[in-house]
């Protein structure tokens, strides 16, 4: 339809809507994943509105760049254009589409492991989303993106009352793909605190929820937390049989990040199975990875796995620079965040501990 309606745009001279069609069919190759047509969309909606001339529309288009930008690991660039977005609503004291931008960069810095930097943003989103009023979808969504931000930076506890009301929002408005999301998040506050049993049944809950929507980000979030809870439990083979296809769907889909954390924990059970070959060889990939998007935690974890490697098959020199790497990573992203909390996650804290008194070929 909208293909239909943009030759007919043009032959009479609507570039108002002709930039809003254009920007409209790259949203739809976005949710469809395909984020070359998306950017070439965006792109020519940019050139568009920026003849045009209407701020605001031109803060909508940067924001869906930094969007297609974000969605493809591309982090640095998603930054840039979140930032210009938000700058144009800024001028234009647009509260809603500030909440917009604080939410996207928000989710960056949170992949990026900028934990102080993510919740300020969230919180920031939250705030300007409330002035607006608005109900709706996006409020629960962004309350959402708050408590993972409070959640990773280790207050748990804090982000239970956002995340209840989320899920009640979500309920209300029949939206399974925002329920999904918000159980997959209510599971991980209590994986990060070591409670594998109680977050199981929240895992599963998500992910019957998300196999009844088309959203394919939470079904294969939903299959990765299943996952990470059966290595965690010592069913290693069954996690590596989930999570091998799972990475390959998540880089197909353009989810960089979780198809680094997928290939981390799939690591983690080939070492719990004693095949070092094979996990040295995953965490060589995953380390270069996260290092080039930028991913703090990713990469301390593949450190410190990879150490742990390096230890077990004797190799006690080379796996000490390896836990002093993963120690210094955390120990950076601590400054960043400003608190100690987000060491007391489960997922965090062995690493943490066990990097410090293995970084000596003494130890």
């Amino acid at each position: 339809m909208c293909k239909e309606a943009l030759p007919i745009y043009r032959e009479i001279g609507d570039r108002q809507n002709e930039a809003t069609c254009v920007n409209q069919l790259g949203w739809i190759y976005l949710d469809k994943a395909d984020y070359e047509n998306a950017m070439t969309y965006f792109q020519q909606a940019l050139d568009i509105r920026q003849k045009v001339g209407s701020p605001a529309d031109i803060a909508d288009t940067l924001y869906n760049i930094g969007d297609t930008y974000a969605r493809t690991g591309r982090y640095g660039e998603g930054t840039d254009y979140y930032l210009k977005a938000l700058e144009s609503w800024r001028k234009a004291g647009d509260k809603r589409g500030i909440a917009f931008a604080s939410y996207g960069l928000g989710k960056i810095f949170q992949y990026q492991g900028r934990y102080g930097a993510a919740l300020t943003s969230e919180d920031d989103a939250l705030k300007s989303w409330r002035d607006v009023g608005e109900r709706g979808f996006w409020l629960p969504e962004i309350q959402s993106a708050y408590s993972n931000a409070l959640l990773l930076i280790g207050r748990g506890d804090d982000a239970q009352k956002n995340l209840e009301e989320a899920l009640g929002l979500a309920r209300e408005l029949k939206n399974n793909a925002l329920i999904a999301r918000v159980l997959n998040l209510q599971g991980d506050r209590l994986f990060y605190r070591g409670d594998f049993k109680a977050a199981r049944p929240l895992f599963e809950q998500a992910s019957q929820v998300a196999a009844r929507t088309t959203d394919r980000e939470q079904i294969l979030l939903s299959k990765f937390n299943m996952a990470k809870i059966a290595v965690k439990q010592g069913r290693s083979q069954d996690a590596v049989n989930v999570l091998k296809p799972l990475a390959d769907d998540a880089d197909r889909s353009g989810l960089k990040h979780l198809s680094i954390e997928c290939s981390v924990y799939m690591a983690e059970a080939v070492i719990a199975s004693k095949q070092y070959s094979q996990a040295r060889d995953l965490l060589d990939r995953t380390r270069r990875n996260s290092e080039n998007l930028g991913l703090q935690v990713l990469l301390a974890k593949s450190q410190y796995l990879l150490a742990e490697v390096l230890r077990l098959s004797g190799n006690q020199t080379e796996a000490a620079q390896h836990y002093a790497a993963a120690h210094q990573t955390l120990d950076d992203i601590r400054k960043e965040a400003r608190t100690d909390d987000f060491l007391k996650r489960s997922d965090l804290s062995v690493i943490y501990q066990q990097s410090a008194r293995w970084q000596s070929p003494k130890s």
